[in-house]
């Protein structure tokens, strides 16, 4: 009986770029923001821990490097597609599951925690065209609005309704289509006009 190898998990925790993605908290066009991005990578090592070859081992610090060299300092229309472009690199990596974050931590005025989108890869929506290892499919696993910072009145006691309260809410949006919120001009116009309603 064939038993399926366990498998480790690979992470890269907050790996800081600065890229161009669409306009800014303050709604300009060119400026540069910082991302934060974090990976998790599930991948087969038996291979590695048999042999002791460091050629079968897979090099975090190379992802890395790969990472920052496709990223850092480019110019995307907005976060889906600076994700976009991570994916399809990522494609190239070993692994039976890879999970994609990018967090825009200044993306939004009134958010303290930032505008985040996750992805999914598996590896059986992989496949290669000509040579070329391609994505059949994405999971936009969510959406995320962190620490969306408001004044409200709450309570029905009198005393209570005399002040407004600052309360932090966190939105999710999960499974979205990210061709719902592309426009011309970049998602996170959108995603201003959602906290803009939120905050009404």
């Amino acid at each position: 009986m064939a038993y399926a190898p366990q498998l480790d998990t690979i992470y890269l925790r907050n790996l800081k770029i600065s890229a161009v993605i669409g306009p800014d908290a303050w709604g300009r066009q060119d400026k540069a923001q910082p991302v934060v991005l974090n990976i998790r990578l599930k991948i087969d090592t038996t291979s590695s821990s048999t042999s002791d070859d460091i050629n079968d081992t897979f090099s975090y610090g190379q992802m890395s490097k790969e990472i920052t060299s496709q990223l850092d300092g480019k110019a995307f229309n907005n976060l889906q597609h600076l994700i976009t472009v991570l994916t399809t690199f990522a494609a190239f990596w070993p692994g039976e599951d890879t999970k994609l974050q990018a967090l825009a931590p200044k993306a939004l005025l009134r958010v303290e925690g930032g505008l985040e989108i996750a992805h999914s890869i598996r590896k059986k929506d992989r496949y290669e065209e000509n040579g070329v290892p391609q994505v059949r499919h994405v999971d936009t696993r969510s959406w995320s609005i962190k620490g969306l910072k408001l004044a409200c009145i709450i309570g029905v006691n009198k005393h209570e309704r005399l002040q407004k309260q600052n309360v932090n809410v966190d939105l999710r949006i999960p499974a979205i289509d990210p061709r719902t919120f592309d426009a011309k001009d970049g998602s996170s116009e959108n995603w201003r006009t959602l906290v803009n309603r939120v905050c009404e």
